[in-house]
């Protein structure tokens, strides 16, 4: 621990530690010092001499950003010595700017840090002429970021966010003197550079040299409001700056003070928002009496009326069983909730479930399997502090920006990593060891990494004897698991496993281990989360700094859905429904029984649907046509089904095939909270008024239930007040305390509970306290390679996009990416006589789809990999209709394909997609449209 230190600065006498820097323990007293190359998550150069300080016994001023404090010290940063060199600093640095200060004039906090420092400092004007010596560049190519050199002041700042935080080294300072300037990688513009637009330079950049293009066009905003990011499961904490004058968000800051980002955004999270004024936007409820009629708008009484209407028909004609709700893991917890009591209250039915079951249910039901809890074991700062990270089934650069820069930082600061995936991602060229496993082999390969750890004594007996049971089992099992045992299985040199096995097992219980989708969507996901439980206990790495297992959740509310009980078989908290103890608390809150039968999961609904048995189903936030898997076998599903309520921000291939569809607010347009996947419980709050009569979720369910006599007045405070009465984690949570902290890590036990940062400390949450081990056999996967389809296909996401593109194709990110393309490996490619960019027919045993090929060595040979962003791929009419047993997640990662040449690359697409779905669908009805996207223009397509 630091020796503890006492200094006085500015006159008050301050406590710091050891090593700490004059300004860190200013700003931790309050005391303001003015930085303008300084930013907390950048290695301090002391460049600016803006925070210069007289330090008692010190002959000349000193930059207190680099200057370490020590005990007894006294520093004056405010003093008339310090003031009159600042002021010359100032007037210097404003001498190569073309802005100045008129008398009295303020600036709004946060818009230029060069103005105010010069207006803190009384430097109105410059006395000095510029020096520079070249032309000042103008550069507005990217999308979102427009560059004026003039303004630059050479702070490094920029170049320091893009190196240090983002990772990418794409600017550098080139030139000297006078003549230096900002340039990229490929001293070219923005856009053609390797820039991915994180916009972590323009948060960083202290004068306007860098600046959001939206700011430039739309002037000032006037209101800062705090919320989360609505994309990926990170949840990364945001500042929305708004213009109240035109109910706009005009920009989107990361959030400094976050544990979770410290201020970073990825291109989604930071430039990816525009889609709430889309000229396709919902308005207002639309309804029609059958599906061969169009849509015409109607009155919200009129609406909910017709669903009310035919819920109790069919209801009372076929029974509580023929109906189900979809809910949403992109909604809010609290909405989440609600609907799951609406469901279980007025349907009288346990067949509710949300977009989890088709990614994360394996994991749900694996760490509760192994820890008796239905979450990571650790929190984030966990990568900072481990020695080893392994990421297996996941591609954190493009779908978890955020955690991937701190992994990847992480390995710069020394940390070793190991990527366990098929493709050869970002991740896995900067890491210490990547094992391109087959797909389908994450079990036999995470055996034959345990079963090393065993046989070399890389286990912590100890802590297996004191605080595990099944070890015996478990390594009976390992032993026909030897990594030469199963090379076929995984595809990987049997060195190279053993190599991992020795990394990962030889930190003395400081590894962490981030997984994904790659682990979870096979017909064993619940087994591969299984396997990674049992590498991460055995060696000792569950509970403790630097220690943890962490699933990298796909959405920004995944782990929340489920926490809130939008599940068949559970409430919240993951309580059997039938538990009598369970059943009881329910009971004396809800004033009603939970009904008690076991209820659908999502595909079983549709399978339902199909033969007759469901007739009623009411979907949230979710296009399931497009992205659940065997879309052929879900179109039949919804119109079998007699009435189908949708509900979300667009017209979508699923709410096409509804009788009602509910125009909902978007997460910028409505309080509530989400939980991310660390279980950190954020706000989200109202920075603008939903458009037309745009509802939040939760409102929506609400007055359905009140015509159905609930005379139900809730709102976000007050359900989270519910939520904390039948959930023990959320105890002691309520929006009071979730507003003054950067959000809490359940479990919080009561009002005084700061939550947990990590889950098994001391204990596992089984009731008898111990962590169980499983001794589990590879299985095949369910799809099955033959001579007719010979090659695997596996899925994954881009960076600019989000799963099926419903938002983000409707913002101005879609310049970067236009298309899905098929990942084919050269050797392949050559033997089917495909070249880049020719058009390929990929057929699996359920239908076939065409894409234009994109031949790499970023895929394993034997392998094609594709996204699934856009609708006119309909790639989920291809993909296997196999699944987890215990959770019935989908095999999304596995299926058995051929690959056929069809075109060549000057063929147009709609000769080989005119069958698919369109882009996006026109409301068919007269409807004022909501607003004109901002689209930059001059960008081009970037593969």
């Amino acid at each position: 621990m630091a020796q503890g230190i006492r200094l006085t600065i500015n006159g008050k006498v301050c406590s710091g530690e050891q090593g700490e820097t004059i300004l860190q323990v200013a700003r931790r007293e309050g005391i303001y010092i003015p930085t303008l190359c300084h930013d907390d998550r950048l290695k301090s150069i002391g460049a600016c001499r803006t925070c210069i300080g007289e330090i008692a016994g010190v002959k000349n001023l000193q930059s207190t950003c680099t200057y370490p404090a020590s005990d007894g010290m006294v520093v004056d940063t405010e003093n008339a010595r310090v003031k009159s060199v600042r002021k010359v600093v100032c007037e210097l640095l404003l001498s190569d700017h073309p802005a100045e200060l008129k008398p009295g004039e303020q600036v709004q906090p946060r818009e230029n840090d060069l103005l105010s420092v010069c207006s803190h400092s009384g430097a109105m004007e410059s006395r000095f002429r510029t020096g520079r010596t070249s032309e000042a560049r103008v550069d507005v190519s990217h999308p979102f970021i427009a560059f004026d050199d003039d303004k630059c002041i050479n702070c490094f700042r920029c170049i320091r966010g893009c190196n240090e935080v983002q990772g990418e080294d794409v600017l550098t300072m080139a030139g000297r003197g006078f003549s230096a300037f900002i340039a990229n990688d490929y001293n070219k513009n923005y856009l053609d550079s390797t820039c991915v637009s994180c916009g972590q330079c323009v948060q960083q950049c202290p004068t306007g040299a860098l600046e959001d293009k939206t700011l430039l066009e739309k002037g000032k905003w006037d209101k800062e409001v705090k919320t989360t990011c609505a994309y990926c499961g990170t949840g990364c904490s945001m500042i929305a700056r708004v213009k109240t004058e035109t109910n706009e968000v005009v920009s989107i800051r990361g959030n400094d003070k976050s544990p979770v980002n410290y201020g970073h955004l990825c291109v989604k999270g930071r430039y990816a928002y525009s889609y709430g004024r889309h000229k396709e936007r919902l308005l207002h409820p639309l309804v029609r009496e059958s599906r061969d009629q169009p849509f015409r708008r109607a009155s919200w009484e009129e609406a909910v009326s017709m669903v009310v209407r035919n819920l109790r028909r069919i209801k009372d004609k076929y029974g509580p069983s023929a109906c189900a709700g979809i809910s949403s893991s992109r909604a809010a917890n609290e909405e989440n909730y609600l609907f799951q009591k609406f469901v279980r209250t007025f349907f009288g039915t346990n067949n509710v479930d949300n977009c989890s079951r088709v990614c994360h249910s394996p994991t749900a039901y694996g760490l509760r399997e192994a820890y008796g809890e239905s979450a990571g074991t650790g929190g984030y700062e966990d990568i900072e502090l481990a020695k080893v990270i392994l990421v297996i089934g996941s591609n954190p650069t493009e779908a978890h920006p955020i955690l991937g820069d701190r992994i990847r930082q992480a390995a710069r600061r020394g940390a070793k990593m190991i990527v366990i995936d098929p493709r050869r991602t970002q991740t896995a060229r900067e890491a210490d060891l990547h094992l391109p496993v087959r797909p389908g082999g994450n079990v036999a390969i995470l055996n034959a990494m345990a079963h090393v750890c065993v046989k070399e004594g890389l286990i912590d007996r100890e802590f297996i004897a004191r605080r595990t049971k099944g070890f015996e089992q478990l390594a009976a099992v390992l032993e026909k698991y030897a990594p030469e045992d199963v090379a076929a299985l995984t595809g990987v040199d049997p060195e190279l496993i053993r190599q991992a096995a020795r990394l990962y097992g030889g930190t003395g219980g400081q590894s962490v281990i981030h997984y994904g989708l790659g682990v979870t969507e096979h017909s064993h996901g619940s087994d591969g989360v299984l396997c990674i439980a049992n590498l991460a206990t055995i060696t000792g790495n569950v509970g403790k700094p630097g220690a943890a297992v962490i699933p990298m959740r796909g959405q920004n509310n995944v782990q929340g859905s489920s926490d809130m009980g939008a599940l068949p078989q559970t409430v919240t908290e993951y309580q059997k429904h039938n538990d009598p103890v369970v059943r009881e608390l329910y009971r004396a809150v809800w004033g009603t029984d939970l009904p008690t039968d076991p209820g659908l999961k999502l595909p079983q609904m549709f399978d339902a649907a199909v033969e007759g048995k469901l007739k009623f189903l009411w979907i949230i936030g979710e296009d399931i046509l497009q992205s659940d898997p065997d879309s052929n076998h879900v179109e039949a599903a919804l119109d079998a089904a007699e009435f189908v309520v949708g509900q979300d921000l667009f017209l979508n291939e699923t709410n096409k095939k509804a009788h009602v569809i509910f125009p909902a607010a978007s997460f910028l347009e409505k309080e509530g909270t989400f939980t991310n996947a660390e279980r950190r419980i954020q706000r989200i709050r109202k920075a603008v008024e939903p458009p037309g009569e745009c509802k939040s979720d939760f409102e929506i369910i609400q007055q359905v239930a009140n015509v159905l006599g609930a005379n139900w007045n809730y709102t976000p405070a007050s359900i989270v007040s519910e939520i904390a009465r039948v959930t023990k984690v959320w105890a002691g949570v309520t929006f009071d305390r979730l507003d003054s902290s950067e959000g809490m890590q359940w479990p919080v036990w009561d009002g005084q509970h700061e939550g947990s940062r990590r889950l098994h400390t001391e204990k596992s949450m089984h009731k008898d306290g111990l962590i169980k081990l499983h001794a589990l056999e590879y299985h095949p996967p369910g799809d099955e390679l033959s001579e007719e389809y010979p090659f695997e296909l596996t899925t994954g996401r881009k960076l600019e996009q989000y799963n099926v593109g419903t938002q983000t194709r409707r913002t101005g990110i879609s310049v970067y990416d236009t298309e899905d393309r098929l990942e084919i490996h050269p050797e392949d490619a050559k033997r089917l006589g495909v070249l880049e960019d020719d058009w390929v027919e990929i057929k699996s045993r359920r239908d076939a789809i065409r894409l234009r090929a994109q031949v790499t060595n970023r895929i394993r040979e034997g392998t094609v990999f594709t996204t699934f962003h856009f609708p006119e791929t309909a790639l989920n009419r291809i993909t296997s209709g196999h699944h987890d047993g215990p959770t019935m997640c989908p095999e999304y990662k596995f299926t058995a394909v051929s690959v056929m040449r069809v075109g060549g690359r000057e063929e147009p697409a709609e000769k080989h997609q005119h069958g698919a779905v369109p882009l996006s669908g026109e409301v068919p009805v007269e409807s004022e449209r909501a607003f004109e996207v901002h689209v930059p223009a001059g960008a081009a397509r970037r593969q």
